[in-house]
């Protein structure tokens, strides 16, 4: 695949994007990089979606300092959800509450930062905050358009919160 594209004259962005999709399906966070990486430097000005995008990869990479270089270059808000994410991934559940709920004030619609949110409140403890903020990600992310929501993360979390708190036939 990335010969074929290689070859291509010009090169494409949404080539590279196709091929980033294909490694990150193989969760293989390296080359998906490389791809992404590649089609951003084709565009003549990235947008705060590629920003993020890049962000999210390196962080699923493990490249924490690169994602937080990215960070720097995005507003108030998207800049506090990639922060958020590096500090999840650092284990700081605290600061990653505060910096992700910065960015929801920003982006309330955020489907992965609720996820993330919940993931935090359950660690924490915090079942009921949790169980709100998986509610609200899979309200968000499927509603009545998805053919599977039982087959979602946040679903599967809003089941496993409800079984915990012996609401069982709502699990």
């Amino acid at each position: 695949l990335r010969e074929g594209i290689e070859l291509a004259d010009p090169e494409r962005s949404e080539d590279w994007r196709a091929l980033y999709e294909f490694f990150w399906q193989l969760d293989d966070f390296p080359q998906a990089l490389v791809a992404l990486e590649r089609a951003i430097e084709l565009l003549r000005d990235p947008s705060t979606a590629d920003l993020l995008l890049l962000a999210d990869t390196l962080v699923e990479a493990g490249e924490l300092e690169r994602a937080r270089e990215v960070a720097g270059r995005l507003d108030e808000g998207y800049r506090d959800l990639v922060l958020g994410r590096i500090q999840l991934e650092r284990g700081d559940l605290e600061a990653a509450r505060a910096s992700l709920r910065a960015g929801i004030r920003v982006w309330p619609n955020n489907p992965v930062a609720r996820l993330l949110l919940g993931r935090i409140e359950a660690k924490s403890g915090r079942l009921e905050e949790a169980l709100n903020e998986y509610i609200e990600a899979y309200r968000i992310d499927y509603g009545h358009s998805n053919q599977n929501p039982e087959k979602t993360d946040s679903a599967k979390e809003v089941a496993r919160i409800q079984f915990a708190l012996g609401a069982y036939e709502q699990a």
